[in-house]
């Protein structure tokens, strides 16, 4: 990975040829960064190309709006930036539509604006153009910010989280070598609220972190570490308590059999927590972070990935 004050760039090459590019340039006049994620045709390659601009307000973001052209069907949601969908979440798989092997091959998840309310989308990249747009919600709810996670089979899990009267966190599932999603099922306990949630997987264990309203004295906001049992309900264990009012943002990752999450713990500093091989979560030192741009909340979770990691 390159980096500097005006171009970033990230450039994943597999045996089969399939490139994805990720590229975003940044103007330090303009609040707006342009960036395009493609995998470029080769003799042994896939195509999948998605483009967009990025814009420091999270919601609605303005991701979806072309700006060079291309043939149909490999822009992905092309009308989006005109609705004003929410910001997608991108994964990458290497089990293609059908179940077979594949080179790694992107999917996306997104809040789309049906209108009245916004509804969970979905597509994926079929080795020829995007499958059509699969709506993983459809009721009059406002479903927000959700994110995916793919397993080594291809197993597909989805998760968000209802804005309104009630803030619940759900989880829908498509197995491997399935084509239909299973009914959501509530991740969050009785009345506790739950936003913004991240899902991973390690060593056939389901998490689900997410940020709620905090019953602590003296704490505003709560991460949550929801893990779903043999029988299919969830054990949830706080992993952080914080004063902060604005979204925590708590992302999980899996990397080399490892499993932490992190998140926006105060104005200036991430928090994060790494669960150990007997299933306790284990606080990690904050991370300092002072650039609250979106790159600058990048490099602060690549900071906290590399010191875990190395």
């Amino acid at each position: 990975m390159r980096r500097s004050a005006g171009r970033r760039t990230i450039v994943t090459k597999t045996s089969l040829g399939v490139l994805l590019v990720l590229v975003g340039v940044l103007s330090l006049a303009c609040p707006a960064a342009r960036a395009e994620v493609s995998a470029d045709p080769t003799a042994s390659g896939a195509v999948a190309i998605l483009f967009g601009i990025i814009t420091e307000d999270p919601d609605p973001i303005g991701f979806w709006q072309p700006y060079r052209p291309l043939e149909p069907g490999r822009i992905l949601n092309a009308d989006g930036d005109t609705r004003g969908d929410g910001r997608p979440d991108l994964a990458m798989s290497r089990v293609g539509v059908s179940g077979e092997p594949s080179g790694f091959r992107p999917l996306v998840v997104w809040a789309y604006n049906a209108g009245g309310d916004f509804d969970i989308a979905f597509s994926e990249w079929d080795g020829g153009q995007w499958t059509p747009i699969a709506f993983l919600t459809s009721g009059i709810e406002d479903e927000r910010d959700p994110r995916l996670f793919v397993e080594a089979d291809g197993t597909v899990h989805v998760v968000w989280w209802t804005s309104g009267e009630s803030e619940e966190v759900y989880l829908t599932t498509r197995e491997a070598g399935s084509s239909g999603w299973s009914a959501p099922v509530i991740v969050t306990a009785g009345a506790e609220t739950g936003r913004r949630p991240s899902v991973a997987v390690l060593d056939g264990q389901l998490v689900v972190a997410y940020e709620r309203t905090s019953s602590l004295p003296g704490m505003t906001q709560d991460v949550v570490a929801a893990t779903r049992q043999v029988a299919g309900d969830f054990v949830h264990e706080t992993v952080g308590s914080t004063v902060r009012t604005d979204p925590l943002d708590a992302v999980l990752h899996v990397e080399v059999g490892r499993l932490w999450a992190e998140w926006m713990h105060e104005a200036e500093e991430f928090g994060c927590a790494e669960r150990d091989t007997e299933g306790a979560w284990i606080p990690g030192a904050p991370e300092p972070w002072y650039d609250p741009s979106w790159i600058g909340v990048e490099n602060t979770r690549k900071a906290i990935r590399a010191r875990i990691l190395y």
